[in-house]
């Protein structure tokens, strides 16, 4: 598997959250300002979002969590998506802000489950190669360098 320069990992990260957040405050405009189409002619696809509960019902069946386990990855989720609009929804915050609060969000969201399940759930749960970022060695400048400088 090929090394990801972590400048470019960073750089598409933040791209993607961007992007994220543009689309996830315009959805409702963009859905309705869409013309309308005769089923016959094109069916679009609209993924719906998984509710609460079948996301914990996911991570239950992937990690086979007890009730107790479930009901405090719940409480976390709900959280984390209360926190996720109040930033979003407010624009007091810059663009970079509420990236760097976003991934820290992220990243504190991963603790709390963390913190949740046992050892060998903690082996299964592994969100975005979280454990494998974590323990990648860091570039010195001179590995950046040959990444980076033009050949």
């Amino acid at each position: 598997m090929a090394r990801t320069n972590p400048f470019v990992w960073a750089g598409r990260t933040a791209l993607t959250l961007v992007l994220a957040i543009f689309f996830w405050q315009r959805w409702p405009a963009i859905a309705q300002d869409s013309p309308s189409t005769s089923a016959s002619k094109h069916t679009r696809t609209v993924s719906k979002r998984l509710s609460l509960d079948e996301r914990v019902k996911r991570f239950a069946s992937a990690l086979d969590l007890d009730e107790a386990q479930q009901s405090a990855v719940k409480g976390i989720l709900q959280r984390r998506y209360e926190k996720v609009s109040m930033i979003v929804s407010n624009t007091s915050i810059s663009g970079s802000d509420r990236i760097s609060m976003l991934r820290a969000l992220g990243e504190s969201t991963i603790a709390q489950i963390r913190s949740v399940l046992n050892d060998e759930q903690k082996k299964k749960y592994d969100p975005l190669g979280y454990r494998a970022e974590k323990q990648a060695p860091e570039m010195s400048v001179d590995d950046w360098l040959k990444v980076t400088t033009p050949k």
